[in-house]
């Protein structure tokens, strides 16, 4: 009988040990996500931001990594657009503007072809951190499939500004 009390009680606690929040193990999921981001094993990536989900649903950096693995697939194959924008979109819900979320949800939605929602993300990156030459970049890309080429041109040299190589080649292609 004692025996089986103690056997019990080990059960529940280690039940129940699992079930609660643990920052270290919230923390483990997400250096090993991020570890698997970045050697390319986005489905390892996936698991593990899955899991720092579950342990911490409150926090926003499970999500964020997430949204930028499925932004990852998005990007290069068109797959899983809709739930970067889901996590990245739950990010905002949580913590608004967290890291670059505005930034990986308007690449999503330049991939979609949704180009004013990417613009207004992108303008809430811009309005968040002004000095990111990417943001301009891409918000130029946005105005060149819009064909608004003087905005365009402004982006470009604001980003070659910032030091983008990229930038400074196509403005000095498209904006003569």
């Amino acid at each position: 009988m004692n025996k089986l009390y103690i056997l019990f009680t080990c059960f529940i606690v280690a039940f129940i040990g699992c079930q609660m929040p643990h920052t270290a193990s919230f923390r483990d999921c997400i250096e090993k996500g991020k570890k698997a981001l970045e050697n390319h094993d986005l489905d390892s990536a996936i698991k593990y931001f899955d899991q720092a989900v579950i342990i911490d649903p409150k926090n926003p950096e499970g999500y964020y990594g997430l949204g930028v693995t499925n932004c990852s697939y998005c990007y290069n194959d068109s797959t899983n657009c809709d739930k970067t924008l889901y996590n990245l979109n739950k990010v905002n819900g949580i913590s608004p503007g967290y890291k670059r979320t505005y930034y990986n949800l308007a690449v999503c939605k330049m991939v979609i072809g949704d180009n004013k929602g990417a613009l207004i993300d992108l303008n809430a990156a811009i309005a968040k951190d002004s000095t990111d030459a990417d943001y301009y970049l891409n918000r130029a890309a946005i105005f060149l499939r819009l064909n608004d080429f003087p905005n365009a041109c402004k982006d470009l040299e604001k980003a070659s500004n910032l030091g983008s190589a990229t930038a400074k080649v196509r403005m000095e292609t498209l904006c003569k």
